[in-house]
């Protein structure tokens, strides 16, 4: 199992996100704005953040 991290989940996003989670991978969503009518229980967290900076992506475990 891979982890990844999607930054900004609007259409394409999204649908990367789920493929990657249905496909056994742990996959993390970052957006300022993520779409009120999607089920995100399929991903393995959801980040709602302001700030994509790289101390925010310091704070969850991002190094690189």
């Amino acid at each position: 199992m891979s982890k990844f991290l999607i930054i900004g989940l609007d259409y394409f996003g999204i649908n990367l996100a789920f493929a990657l989670a249905e496909a056994g991978h742990f996959v993390m969503g970052l957006d300022h704005k993520p779409p009120v009518d999607q089920n995100f229980s399929k991903l393995g967290a959801i980040l709602i953040t302001d700030s994509i900076s790289q101390e925010t992506l310091s704070r969850i475990g991002v190094r690189d």
